[in-house]
Protein backbone atom coordinates (compact mmCIF):
# COMPACT_ATOMS: atom_id res chain seq x y z
CA UNK A 1 0.00 0.00 0.00
CA UNK A 2 1.25 3.53 -0.50
CA UNK A 3 2.15 5.42 2.10
CA UNK A 4 -0.19 6.71 4.34
CA UNK A 5 -3.48 4.70 2.94
CA UNK A 6 -2.05 1.62 5.44
CA UNK A 7 -4.14 1.63 8.08
CA UNK A 8 -7.22 3.46 10.81
CA UNK A 9 -4.22 5.50 12.11
CA UNK A 10 -3.47 7.28 8.80
CA UNK A 11 -7.07 7.82 7.88
CA UNK A 12 -7.17 9.75 11.19
CA UNK A 13 -4.16 11.66 10.72
CA UNK A 14 -5.66 13.19 7.27
CA UNK A 15 -8.26 14.85 9.62
CA UNK A 16 -6.73 15.05 13.44
CA UNK A 17 -5.74 19.33 13.07
CA UNK A 18 -9.55 20.37 11.39
CA UNK A 19 -11.14 17.44 13.72
CA UNK A 20 -9.28 19.34 17.13
CA UNK A 21 -10.13 22.89 15.63
CA UNK A 22 -13.74 21.98 15.41
CA UNK A 23 -13.98 21.04 18.65
CA UNK A 24 -12.63 23.96 20.34
CA UNK A 25 -15.08 25.80 18.07
CA UNK A 26 -17.91 23.37 18.98
CA UNK A 27 -17.25 24.08 22.75
CA UNK A 28 -16.92 27.66 22.39
CA UNK A 29 -20.29 27.59 20.51
CA UNK A 30 -22.07 25.55 22.84
CA UNK A 31 -21.21 27.87 26.02
CA UNK A 32 -22.48 30.25 24.07
CA UNK A 33 -25.68 29.14 22.56
CA UNK A 34 -26.78 27.48 26.00
CA UNK A 35 -24.91 30.08 28.61
CA UNK A 36 -27.96 31.11 30.35
CA UNK A 37 -28.67 26.98 30.70
CA UNK A 38 -25.73 25.94 31.62
CA UNK A 39 -25.36 23.70 34.99
CA UNK A 40 -21.89 22.46 36.53
CA UNK A 41 -22.97 18.63 38.14
CA UNK A 42 -20.67 15.49 39.90
CA UNK A 43 -20.34 13.89 37.04
CA UNK A 44 -18.17 10.38 36.38
CA UNK A 45 -15.65 10.36 34.14
CA UNK A 46 -13.59 8.19 32.57
CA UNK A 47 -9.55 8.73 32.63
CA UNK A 48 -8.28 7.06 29.39
CA UNK A 49 -5.16 9.26 29.96
CA UNK A 50 -4.03 7.12 33.09
CA UNK A 51 -5.12 3.37 32.12
CA UNK A 52 -2.31 1.54 30.08
CA UNK A 53 -3.34 -1.10 27.40
CA UNK A 54 -3.24 -4.00 29.48
CA UNK A 55 -5.84 -1.85 31.81
CA UNK A 56 -8.43 -1.03 28.96
CA UNK A 57 -8.12 -5.36 27.62
CA UNK A 58 -8.86 -6.30 31.04
CA UNK A 59 -12.03 -3.52 31.26
CA UNK A 60 -13.19 -5.09 27.92
CA UNK A 61 -12.98 -8.76 29.02
CA UNK A 62 -14.86 -8.38 32.30
CA UNK A 63 -17.86 -6.02 30.21
CA UNK A 64 -17.91 -7.05 27.22
CA UNK A 65 -20.76 -4.36 25.81
CA UNK A 66 -18.48 -1.42 26.24
CA UNK A 67 -16.47 -2.31 23.11
CA UNK A 68 -18.85 -0.37 20.76
CA UNK A 69 -18.70 2.99 22.76
CA UNK A 70 -15.30 2.71 22.95
CA UNK A 71 -14.82 2.05 19.30
CA UNK A 72 -17.68 4.66 18.55
CA UNK A 73 -15.74 7.38 19.99
CA UNK A 74 -12.65 6.68 18.25
CA UNK A 75 -14.47 6.24 14.96
CA UNK A 76 -12.98 2.78 14.74
CA UNK A 77 -15.77 -0.01 12.65
CA UNK A 78 -15.50 -3.54 12.96
CA UNK A 79 -14.23 -3.01 9.47
CA UNK A 80 -10.94 -1.55 10.26
CA UNK A 81 -10.11 -3.92 13.42
CA UNK A 82 -10.42 -6.95 10.71
CA UNK A 83 -8.21 -4.94 8.15
CA UNK A 84 -6.14 -3.95 9.88
CA UNK A 85 -5.73 -6.74 12.87
CA UNK A 86 -7.40 -9.62 10.81
CA UNK A 87 -10.19 -10.01 13.37
CA UNK A 88 -12.98 -11.49 11.61
CA UNK A 89 -16.49 -11.56 12.61
CA UNK A 90 -16.43 -9.09 15.36
CA UNK A 91 -20.17 -8.30 16.82
CA UNK A 92 -18.95 -4.95 18.51
CA UNK A 93 -22.41 -4.74 20.63
CA UNK A 94 -21.87 -8.74 21.84
CA UNK A 95 -18.46 -9.37 21.31
CA UNK A 96 -16.33 -12.94 22.10
CA UNK A 97 -13.11 -11.91 22.69
CA UNK A 98 -10.27 -14.34 23.47
CA UNK A 99 -7.71 -12.39 25.62
CA UNK A 100 -5.09 -12.09 23.04
CA UNK A 101 -7.59 -10.74 21.10
CA UNK A 102 -8.74 -8.03 23.84
CA UNK A 103 -5.35 -7.20 24.30
CA UNK A 104 -5.03 -6.62 20.35
CA UNK A 105 -7.71 -4.56 20.37
CA UNK A 106 -7.34 -2.73 23.19
CA UNK A 107 -3.44 -1.41 22.16
CA UNK A 108 -5.24 -0.23 18.28
CA UNK A 109 -7.60 1.95 20.96
CA UNK A 110 -5.24 3.49 23.34
CA UNK A 111 -3.96 5.63 21.24
CA UNK A 112 -7.05 6.99 19.77
CA UNK A 113 -8.87 7.72 22.66
CA UNK A 114 -9.35 10.74 24.33
CA UNK A 115 -7.44 11.92 27.37
CA UNK A 116 -10.67 11.56 29.73
CA UNK A 117 -14.32 11.09 28.87
CA UNK A 118 -17.84 12.07 31.34
CA UNK A 119 -19.58 8.91 31.00
CA UNK A 120 -22.95 10.29 30.19
CA UNK A 121 -21.45 11.29 26.62
CA UNK A 122 -20.56 7.64 26.43
CA UNK A 123 -23.60 6.61 27.25
CA UNK A 124 -25.26 9.11 25.10
CA UNK A 125 -22.92 8.28 21.94
CA UNK A 126 -23.64 4.40 22.42
CA UNK A 127 -27.37 4.87 22.56
CA UNK A 128 -26.87 7.23 19.00
CA UNK A 129 -25.35 4.23 17.15
CA UNK A 130 -28.06 1.35 18.51
CA UNK A 131 -30.36 3.02 17.59
CA UNK A 132 -29.28 3.80 13.78
CA UNK A 133 -28.33 0.10 13.95
CA UNK A 134 -31.92 -0.99 15.01
CA UNK A 135 -33.74 1.58 12.70
CA UNK A 136 -31.72 -0.16 10.08
CA UNK A 137 -32.48 -3.73 11.07
CA UNK A 138 -36.35 -2.79 10.87
CA UNK A 139 -36.08 -1.40 6.85
CA UNK A 140 -33.93 -4.58 6.12
CA UNK A 141 -36.72 -6.66 6.95
CA UNK A 142 -39.18 -4.56 5.03
CA UNK A 143 -38.42 -7.09 2.02
CA UNK A 144 -39.05 -9.93 3.71
CA UNK A 145 -42.73 -8.42 5.03
CA UNK A 146 -43.06 -8.02 1.14
CA UNK A 147 -42.72 -11.60 0.56
CA UNK A 148 -44.78 -12.79 3.70
CA UNK A 149 -47.82 -10.45 1.83
CA UNK A 150 -47.35 -12.31 -1.59
CA UNK A 151 -47.62 -15.89 0.06
CA UNK A 152 -50.48 -14.78 2.08
CA UNK A 153 -52.27 -13.45 -0.34
CA UNK A 154 -51.31 -15.06 -3.50
CA UNK A 155 -51.38 -18.75 -5.21
CA UNK A 156 -48.04 -18.63 -5.51
CA UNK A 157 -45.03 -19.45 -3.22
CA UNK A 158 -42.20 -16.96 -3.14
CA UNK A 159 -38.85 -17.37 -2.18
CA UNK A 160 -35.91 -15.43 -3.08
CA UNK A 161 -33.84 -16.45 -5.93
CA UNK A 162 -30.78 -16.21 -7.85
CA UNK A 163 -30.30 -16.29 -12.19
CA UNK A 164 -27.33 -15.99 -14.38
CA UNK A 165 -26.64 -14.02 -17.48
CA UNK A 166 -23.21 -14.83 -18.40
CA UNK A 167 -21.38 -13.88 -16.25
CA UNK A 168 -23.39 -11.77 -14.24
CA UNK A 169 -25.92 -13.03 -10.76
CA UNK A 170 -28.67 -11.32 -10.04
CA UNK A 171 -30.53 -12.03 -6.99
CA UNK A 172 -34.77 -11.54 -7.22
CA UNK A 173 -36.06 -10.89 -3.89
CA UNK A 174 -39.59 -12.52 -4.63
CA UNK A 175 -39.53 -15.37 -6.98
CA UNK A 176 -42.04 -18.28 -7.90
CA UNK A 177 -42.16 -21.04 -8.51
CA UNK A 178 -39.57 -22.05 -5.81
CA UNK A 179 -37.47 -24.46 -8.01
CA UNK A 180 -37.60 -25.07 -11.89
CA UNK A 181 -37.87 -21.70 -14.37
CA UNK A 182 -38.86 -18.86 -12.39
CA UNK A 183 -42.08 -17.59 -13.79
CA UNK A 184 -42.68 -14.11 -12.05
CA UNK A 185 -39.67 -12.40 -10.42
CA UNK A 186 -40.08 -9.09 -8.11
CA UNK A 187 -37.84 -6.89 -7.24
CA UNK A 188 -38.22 -5.35 -3.47
CA UNK A 189 -36.65 -1.34 -3.51
CA UNK A 190 -36.27 1.51 -1.15
CA UNK A 191 -35.97 4.16 -2.02
CA UNK A 192 -35.41 7.08 0.84
CA UNK A 193 -34.24 9.77 -1.05
CA UNK A 194 -35.24 11.73 -4.10
CA UNK A 195 -31.80 11.86 -5.79
CA UNK A 196 -31.70 7.72 -5.50
CA UNK A 197 -35.07 7.95 -7.87
CA UNK A 198 -33.38 7.10 -11.48
CA UNK A 199 -30.24 5.16 -10.44
CA UNK A 200 -32.75 2.99 -8.59
CA UNK A 201 -35.06 2.52 -11.41
CA UNK A 202 -32.06 1.79 -13.90
CA UNK A 203 -31.48 -1.18 -11.24
CA UNK A 204 -34.89 -2.71 -11.84
CA UNK A 205 -34.93 -1.89 -15.65
CA UNK A 206 -31.53 -3.69 -15.86
CA UNK A 207 -32.23 -6.51 -13.45
CA UNK A 208 -36.05 -6.84 -15.95
CA UNK A 209 -33.68 -6.91 -18.67
CA UNK A 210 -31.74 -9.43 -18.18
CA UNK A 211 -34.49 -11.58 -16.46
CA UNK A 212 -36.44 -11.48 -19.81
CA UNK A 213 -33.26 -12.57 -21.13
CA UNK A 214 -33.03 -15.73 -18.91
CA UNK A 215 -36.56 -16.54 -18.75
CA UNK A 216 -38.34 -14.56 -21.85
CA UNK A 217 -41.74 -16.28 -20.88
CA UNK A 218 -41.85 -14.99 -17.24
CA UNK A 219 -43.01 -12.01 -15.50
CA UNK A 220 -41.29 -9.03 -13.71
CA UNK A 221 -42.39 -6.79 -11.57
CA UNK A 222 -40.86 -4.11 -8.73
CA UNK A 223 -42.55 -3.23 -5.70
CA UNK A 224 -40.88 0.09 -4.42
CA UNK A 225 -40.92 1.79 -1.02
CA UNK A 226 -40.93 6.05 -2.41
CA UNK A 227 -41.73 8.08 0.69
CA UNK A 228 -42.83 11.33 -1.48
CA UNK A 229 -46.69 10.87 -2.07
CA UNK A 230 -46.75 13.86 -3.89
CA UNK A 231 -44.49 12.98 -6.37
CA UNK A 232 -45.67 9.42 -7.32
CA UNK A 233 -48.15 10.69 -9.74
CA UNK A 234 -44.77 11.94 -11.61
CA UNK A 235 -43.17 8.71 -11.63
CA UNK A 236 -43.81 6.65 -14.86
CA UNK A 237 -45.61 2.89 -14.06
CA UNK A 238 -42.40 1.78 -16.07
CA UNK A 239 -39.65 2.78 -14.18
CA UNK A 240 -40.80 2.22 -10.51
CA UNK A 241 -43.89 1.12 -10.46
CA UNK A 242 -45.68 -2.73 -9.82
CA UNK A 243 -44.93 -3.37 -13.66
CA UNK A 244 -41.64 -3.18 -15.21
CA UNK A 245 -41.20 -4.93 -18.62
CA UNK A 246 -43.55 -8.01 -17.78
CA UNK A 247 -44.67 -10.15 -21.33
CA UNK A 248 -47.64 -11.66 -20.53
CA UNK A 249 -50.52 -12.44 -17.74
CA UNK A 250 -49.76 -15.04 -15.31
CA UNK A 251 -53.50 -16.79 -16.35
CA UNK A 252 -52.98 -16.27 -20.06
CA UNK A 253 -51.35 -13.52 -22.27
CA UNK A 254 -53.78 -11.00 -23.35
CA UNK A 255 -55.44 -11.51 -26.77
CA UNK A 256 -56.03 -8.79 -28.96
CA UNK A 257 -59.21 -8.76 -30.53
CA UNK A 258 -59.22 -8.86 -34.06
CA UNK A 259 -59.50 -5.70 -35.74
CA UNK A 260 -59.52 -3.27 -33.23
CA UNK A 261 -56.92 -0.37 -33.01
CA UNK A 262 -53.83 -0.53 -31.26
CA UNK A 263 -54.63 0.69 -27.31
CA UNK A 264 -54.27 3.98 -26.37
CA UNK A 265 -51.70 5.04 -23.76
CA UNK A 266 -54.59 6.35 -21.47
CA UNK A 267 -56.85 3.73 -21.87
CA UNK A 268 -54.27 1.05 -20.96
CA UNK A 269 -53.11 2.71 -17.97
CA UNK A 270 -56.80 3.05 -16.98
CA UNK A 271 -57.43 -0.40 -17.73
CA UNK A 272 -54.51 -1.89 -15.69
CA UNK A 273 -55.58 0.20 -12.87
CA UNK A 274 -58.86 -1.30 -12.69
CA UNK A 275 -57.54 -4.53 -13.51
CA UNK A 276 -55.00 -4.44 -10.73
CA UNK A 277 -57.67 -3.43 -8.48
CA UNK A 278 -59.87 -6.76 -9.23
CA UNK A 279 -56.72 -9.24 -9.34
CA UNK A 280 -56.42 -7.57 -5.75
CA UNK A 281 -59.62 -8.50 -4.79
CA UNK A 282 -59.43 -11.95 -6.29
CA UNK A 283 -56.28 -12.40 -3.94
CA UNK A 284 -53.67 -12.92 -7.40
CA UNK A 285 -50.48 -11.93 -6.75
CA UNK A 286 -49.15 -9.48 -8.88
CA UNK A 287 -50.25 -7.13 -11.30
CA UNK A 288 -49.45 -8.91 -14.92
CA UNK A 289 -50.53 -6.02 -17.00
CA UNK A 290 -48.80 -5.93 -20.48
CA UNK A 291 -46.98 -2.25 -21.26
CA UNK A 292 -46.66 -1.57 -24.91
CA UNK A 293 -42.71 -1.28 -26.52
CA UNK A 294 -43.66 2.69 -27.44
CA UNK A 295 -45.72 3.82 -24.00
CA UNK A 296 -42.90 2.32 -22.31
CA UNK A 297 -40.19 4.16 -24.29
CA UNK A 298 -41.99 6.66 -23.99
CA UNK A 299 -42.53 6.90 -19.92
CA UNK A 300 -39.32 5.82 -19.57
CA UNK A 301 -38.12 8.90 -21.39
CA UNK A 302 -40.21 11.17 -19.70
CA UNK A 303 -38.61 10.15 -16.27
CA UNK A 304 -35.75 11.67 -16.99
CA UNK A 305 -37.25 14.71 -16.90
CA UNK A 306 -38.50 14.45 -13.59
CA UNK A 307 -37.17 17.57 -11.93
CA UNK A 308 -38.01 19.55 -15.13
CA UNK A 309 -41.63 19.78 -14.91
CA UNK A 310 -43.06 23.64 -14.88
CA UNK A 311 -44.17 24.49 -11.41
CA UNK A 312 -46.27 27.90 -10.86
CA UNK A 313 -44.01 31.01 -11.60
CA UNK A 314 -44.53 34.19 -9.74
CA UNK A 315 -43.37 37.75 -11.33
CA UNK A 316 -40.83 39.60 -9.45
CA UNK A 317 -39.91 43.02 -9.68
CA UNK A 318 -37.63 44.14 -12.32
CA UNK A 319 -34.33 44.22 -10.09
CA UNK A 320 -34.65 40.56 -9.71
CA UNK A 321 -36.10 39.60 -13.28
CA UNK A 322 -32.91 38.72 -15.01
CA UNK A 323 -31.99 36.41 -12.36
CA UNK A 324 -31.61 32.86 -14.21
CA UNK A 325 -34.82 30.72 -14.05
CA UNK A 326 -35.46 27.14 -15.05
CA UNK A 327 -35.23 26.36 -18.57
CA UNK A 328 -38.99 27.62 -20.18
CA UNK A 329 -40.33 23.72 -20.44
CA UNK A 330 -41.18 22.71 -24.15
CA UNK A 331 -45.04 23.35 -24.08
CA UNK A 332 -45.37 26.17 -22.02
CA UNK A 333 -46.51 27.04 -18.60
CA UNK A 334 -49.64 26.74 -17.56
CA UNK A 335 -49.94 29.63 -14.97
CA UNK A 336 -48.23 32.16 -16.74
CA UNK A 337 -49.51 33.65 -19.89
CA UNK A 338 -47.03 33.59 -22.46
CA UNK A 339 -48.62 36.79 -24.23
CA UNK A 340 -48.10 38.27 -20.87
CA UNK A 341 -44.30 36.73 -20.24
CA UNK A 342 -42.83 37.81 -23.50
CA UNK A 343 -44.56 41.66 -23.18
CA UNK A 344 -43.20 41.91 -19.76
CA UNK A 345 -39.73 40.35 -20.85
CA UNK A 346 -39.79 43.74 -23.51
CA UNK A 347 -41.06 46.14 -20.95
CA UNK A 348 -37.43 45.36 -18.80
CA UNK A 349 -35.18 43.93 -21.75
CA UNK A 350 -33.40 47.80 -21.70
CA UNK A 351 -32.51 47.83 -17.96
CA UNK A 352 -31.53 44.60 -17.25
CA UNK A 353 -31.18 42.65 -20.25
CA UNK A 354 -32.45 38.76 -21.45
CA UNK A 355 -31.56 36.49 -18.05
CA UNK A 356 -33.37 33.64 -18.84
CA UNK A 357 -30.89 30.51 -19.26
Amino acid sequence: MPDGYDSHADYLGWVKTDAEARVIELRAALLRAFSDFLEVRQIEVINFSAMTAMDLAKSIQAEPNILKPLMACCNVAGRAVERDLDIRGLDTYVPRLSDVQAAAIAGYLKPFLPQELAVPALSELDRFFFVDKEIRAKKGRWEQSIVESLNKLSRYTFKKRRFEVGDEAFEIDAAAPETGAIEIAIDVKRIEARRDIHKRADEIINKATKFKKKHPKGLFAAVVYYPFTAEHVKVPICRCGVLCLTGGRADGDRRRTPGRPTEDPQEMSSDSSRQDRRRTSEGASVNTRPCSSSLRMRLCASALYLGSISFAMLFRLHCRAAIVVVPVPAKGSRTVSPVNENILTRRYANSTGYGAG
